[in-house]
This record gives structure tokens, C-alpha cells and sequence, in this order.
């Protein structure tokens, strides 16, 4: 009874993490930027236009401020598009950063869906190796605790059809098929 209840289990987990398995396989490549925080950034840098090197991420996004010249005046972190060219490669979020409706620079906003994807693709692949692991448990638990009868069926003694000509005692008179069927039905 330990037996099935431990293997019921492991093939609910194993159902579960195919489900999950599905539904990262299944998701949209590319996330959608928020938007709210991409405003929220411009508004910030425009607030903070005189005084950029005091300037303090409110976001969890990262972020380049270009002047007009193409200078960098600003960055939240090294490694970022630094220029309009770099930005259109890499498919990062571009806003010009206005003050009293004349432009006086550009936000680049980077765009983080390679490193989603990649965090997404080892989790399918960790998913991916529970299961194969959990699939050798199963296999492994099956062959254990399945014995091998010798021509008799376990715990009752009952002799295989395929093996009762060659059990001691067999007697041809004795040993039709319907004797056999009612070994059976004691099971």
C-alpha cells in the first residue's frame, strides 16, 4: 500500500511539472516593457535634468541618459547601450527627454528580454531534468519491486499457464484449463 501511495505521488509531481513544463514552453517570447516605470523614469530625469550625477534610480529598470551631443550623462550600470545605433540593435526603449518642450537629450531604456529568455529556458531545462530524474525513480522503483515469479503468480502460489505441464504434481486429468480458471478467480 506504501508502495502505490509513494508511486501515485511521484506521478502527481510528474503531472504537475509537465504542466509547468507546458506553460513555460507556451509563453510569448517577449515581454511587453511597463510602460508606467518607463514614465516614470523619463519624468525623473527630466526632474533631475540639472543635477544627473545626484540622480537615483526609483526603478528596477536600467537606464542610459544621452545628450544631444551623444554624450553619456547618466547610467545605472555598465554594459548598456550607450548609443542611438547600439539602442536600435539591441531593441532598447528610446524617449527624447524634453524640458519646456525643447528636446535636451535621449532616455534609452534597456531592453532585458535575452535575459529573461535565457532565465526561462534554464528553468524549462531544470524542469526538463526533475522529470527525467523523477522518470528514473519511477523505473527504478517498478523494477525493484516487481519480482520475478518463476512461472507463479506472487503471494498465492498459483501456478502460470504458460509453466503448469512442468510443476510438480501436475497431472494432465487434474490440470484442465478450468481448474487453471479457477485459480485465478481465487485472486
Amino acid at each position: 500500500m506504501k508502495g502505490r501511495v509513494f508511486l501515485a505521488g511521484l506521478f502527481l509531481t510528474f503531472a504537475a511539472e509537465l504542466a509547468a513544463l507546458g506553460l513555460f514552453v507556451s509563453r510569448q517570447a517577449e515581454q511587453p516593457q511597463n510602460t508606467v516605470a518607463v514614465n516614470e523614469i523619463l519624468q525623473t530625469v527630466q526632474r533631475d535634468w540639472d543635477s544627473l550625477e545626484d540622480h537615483v534610480n526609483e526603478t528596477g529598470l536600467d537606464y542610459v541618459v544621452l545628450g544631444t551631443d551623444g554624450m553619456v550623462l547618466c547610467r545605472t550600470r555598465p554594459g548598456l547601450s550607450e548609443s542611438i545605433n547600439a539602442a536600435t540593435a539591441h531593441r532598447d526603449t528610446m524617449l527624447d527627454v524634453e524640458l519646456n518642450g525643447t528636446p535636451v537629450g535621449k532616455l534609452i531604456v534597456y531592453n532585458d528580454n535575452a535575459l529573461t529568455l535565457r532565465m526561462e529556458k534554464q528553468t524549462v531545462l531544470f524542469i526538463a531534468a526533475a522529470m527525467l530524474l523523477q522518470l528514473g525513480i519511477c523505473a527504478g522503483y517498478f523494477f525493484y519491486t516487481v519480482p520475478y515469479s518463476g512461472g507463479t503468480l506472487p503471494q498465492t502460489g498459483a501456478v502460470c499457464p504458460a509453466r503448469r505441464g512442468r510443476q510438480p504434481g501436475y497431472s494432465s486429468e487434474n490440470g484442465s484449463a478450468q481448474s487453471v480458471r479457477s485459480v485465478y478467480r481465487e485472486l
